[in-house]
C-alpha cells in the first residue's frame, strides 16, 4: 500500500503541474509515526530510500526541486538520510514545480524551533521586540523561522488528508 502512495504522488504531481500549480507540501511520515510498529517504521524507511531514487529520475525528467523538511532528520536511517540528500542535491536547481516533502516532520516540533529561533534572534539583537501594530509593518524581519517559511516556499493554499484517516497533518 505505502509503495502504490508513492506512485499516487507522482500522478498528482503531474495533475498539478498540468493545472498550473507550482508548490505541492506532502506529508510522508510524521514525527509522531516514529512510535509505530518497529517493522513497519523499517519497512517505511526501506521504501523511502528506493522510491527516493525513483522520485529523482522522474522529478529530473520534469525540472522538479524537491525539498525535504524535518523537524527531526537525525532520528531518520543514514541510508534514508543520504537517499533524501542526495534527491534534494540534485534537484535543487530544478524549476517548474516545487515539491516538499515532510519526512520526520511535527508541526509542534517545528512552531518550538521557530519561537527558539525568534528568542534567539531577539537576544543576539537581530530581531527587535515591537508591538502588534509594528509588527504588521515588518513581517519580513520574521521570515525563515518554520520550516515552510524559506524563500522558494509558496504560502500554503489547502489542507487535505487521506480519507482513512482520522488525524489531520
Amino acid at each position: 500500500g505505502h509503495w502504490l502512495g508513492g506512485q499516487r504522488l507522482v500522478d498528482f504531481v503531474q495533475w498539478c503541474i498540468q493545472c498550473k500549480i507550482s508548490c505541492l507540501t506532502v506529508y510522508a511520515f510524521s514525527s509522531e509515526n516514529w512510535s509505530r510498529d518497529p517493522n513497519e517504521v523499517n519497512a517505511l524507511m526501506t521504501i523511502f530510500v528506493k522510491y527516493a531514487e525513483t522520485l529523482q529520475k522522474e522529478a529530473l525528467e520534469r525540472d522538479i526541486k524537491v525539498r525535504i523538511l524535518s523537524t527531526d532528520f537525525n532520528r531518520l536511517s543514514p541510508k534514508v538520510q543520504e537517499a533524501v540528500t542526495q534527491l534534494e542535491a540534485e534537484t535543487m536547481h530544478c524549476s517548474s514545480f516545487q515539491l516538499n516533502i515532510c519526512l520526520s516532520y511535527g508541526a509542534r516540533d517545528d512552531i518550538l524551533k521557530a519561537c527558539g529561533r525568534i528568542v534567539r534572534d531577539i537576544s543576539r539583537g537581530v530581531l527587535q521586540v515591537e508591538t502588534q501594530k509594528d509588527s504588521e509593518n515588518r513581517e519580513s524581519d520574521k521570515e525563515d523561522c518554520h520550516l515552510t517559511d524559506a524563500d522558494d516556499a509558496a504560502d500554503l493554499k489547502s489542507i487535505s488528508k487521506d480519507t482513512s484517516s482520522s488525524e489531520l497533518s
